[in-house]
């Protein structure tokens, strides 16, 4: 329960439930019950996967996915990317809102992390390891193409059922309108008199779903994004010091090893290597430029980076030299690696 320990708004009931003391300030009342909901499930989960095999929930975390050179991280870009379309539908009226809305819905929904990072915890709470791809492509007739997010929420709920866990796929399938994300996804729609409007792929009727019914859909879909988001976040802040800690057997099943944990200050924890370091040995992480210099001089514990900075005052600054400091910020800032 990293994320109640960190967040005086949340509290768990006796009969194991996470609630809000008091509604915050600017939540209405489907987006705040779906946080509940999701939060009860999912901090359970990521508890579990992280009792189970603390390493793996590491590299869970880190979202580790092979050698990378900058710009590849694509959770941060749905983070981003969502809060960036949820500032201009508050700043937009009419039918421009509510085409934002809908771009927030579809892009949520769609976004593979997601999945992903429920996918592993799942894995790791069963006893698995971590997968740097859960959901690869499947194979049609006439080639290969991704995964809907119908069938990944199937996977990963029978992963659970074969894992006997509970079924952590549930706020997916609560967010998941198949046939708005399809309207949605393919641009299959319109707007009028904020109503929505598209035809049922499978009958061809017309649909239509009112301001109110549309509005709890997008509060459920950005409730379940923004879950992930903090309890992944709230729990990487719990590593403040660079202990070190077994690598496990789903790493290492033949040879016992040991990881030191790498910790950037206010961000919590970024890579692991092996412990003793020597030739050979393992590093995994992701790195800001300047910090692999200072692993290598034996600097576990690492000063925050510009760019954690840097985001925290954007919020504060109007969006359009907002995007001139970002564009600045990349130019100078485009040889950082993860490994």
């Amino acid at each position: 329960m990293r994320l109640l320990r960190k967040n005086n708004n949340f509290i768990r009931d006796e009969g194991g439930n996470i609630h809000a003391p008091r509604q915050p300030r600017g939540w209405n009342d489907n987006y705040l019950q779906a946080v509940e909901r999701y939060l009860t499930l999912w901090d359970e989960l990521f508890d579990k996967a992280q009792e189970a095999d603390e390493f793996q929930f590491i590299l869970a975390l880190i979202r580790m996915k092979g050698v990378e050179s900058a710009g590849w991280d694509t959770f941060e870009n749905t983070i981003g990317a969502l809060k960036g379309a949820a500032k201009a539908s508050e700043r937009a009226r009419g039918e421009d809102k509510l085409n934002l809305m809908l771009w927030l819905y579809g892009h949520a929904v769609e976004a593979s992390d997601h999945y992903e990072i429920i996918a592993n915890m799942v894995n790791i709470a069963g006893g698995g390891p971590y997968r740097a791809w859960n959901f690869p492509r499947k194979n049609t007739r006439t080639g290969q193409r991704e995964q809907t997010p119908n069938e990944k929420i199937l996977e990963i709920k029978d992963r659970c059922q074969k894992l006997g866990l509970k079924d952590y796929s549930a706020p997916f399938a609560e967010v998941l309108d198949k046939e708005l994300r399809n309207a949605v996804y393919h641009s299959d729609y319109s707007t009028y008199q904020g109503r929505v409007r598209f035809r049922d792929s499978k009958t061809g009727f017309a649909v239509e779903y009112d301001i109110d019914k549309t509005n709890r859909i997008i509060n459920q879909a950005m409730a379940m994004h923004e879950t992930i988001r903090n309890l992944s976040d709230s729990y990487r802040r719990s590593y403040t010091e660079p202990e070190i800690i077994e690598a496990g057997a789903n790493f290492s099943p033949n040879l016992p090893m040991k990881a030191q944990l790498i910790i950037r200050k206010r961000h919590g924890v970024i890579a692991m290597r092996e412990h003793p370091h020597g030739p050979g040995s393992f590093m995994l992480g992701r790195f800001v430029p300047g910090e692999m210099e200072k692993i290598e001089k034996g600097i576990f514990l690492l000063p925050r980076s510009s760019r954690d900075a840097l985001n925290n005052a954007l919020d504060y600054v109007p969006s359009p030299i907002a995007r001139q400091v970002v564009k600045l910020y990349k130019y100078l800032h485009r040889n950082h690696y993860q490994a």
